[in-house]
């Protein structure tokens, strides 16, 4: 009967993908983050356009205490905007530096997959060597009983 099988670093390999399934979920929730401050910055710029298309259409019309009430939203929304963009840049490092540790830790989690697997095939083939040589045994004993019987 081969002896069954029994990896000897399944606890390594077991906690190597938990790390690799937290670093996932981890790259997971600062992308939705960066794409979440990406949204914001987009809106930021949206509304300076509606702004100043609707500023231009008044220009005419406007006096200047109501330009100069336009031209200080203006520029309060750009600031706004240098600060977003300061955001969208810091969320960017962080889901690059997480992409990192994903990346890490997959590789850890295959390196322990492929010594499995190896140490797997070393089993199988220690296996089939013992049964060949069970095998062999038997076919000599009963080789020999032949010959016992014939002589």
């Amino acid at each position: 009967m081969p002896a069954r099988f029994s990896f000897s670093l399944q606890k390594v390999l077991d906690l190597r993908a938990h790390h690799e399934e937290q670093a996932a979920l981890d790259f997971s929730k600062k992308k939705a983050a960066l794409e979440y401050e990406k949204k914001m910055l987009n809106a930021l710029h949206e509304k300076k356009e509606e702004v100043m298309n609707n500023a231009e259409k008044d220009e005419e019309r406007a006096d200047l205490r109501s330009l100069i009430i336009v031209q200080n939203y203006i520029n309060d929304l750009n600031g706004k905007i240098d600060k977003k963009k300061e955001q969208v840049s810091q969320k960017n490092k962080l889901v690059k530096k997480s992409l990192a540790e994903l990346t890490e830790a997959v590789k850890k989690k295959k390196i322990m997959e492929k010594l499995k697997e190896h140490k797997y095939e070393e089993h199988k083939k220690k296996n089939r060597l013992s049964e060949n040589k069970l095998i062999d045994e038997v076919a000599i004993r009963n080789a020999g009983q032949s010959r016992r019987m014939v002589g």
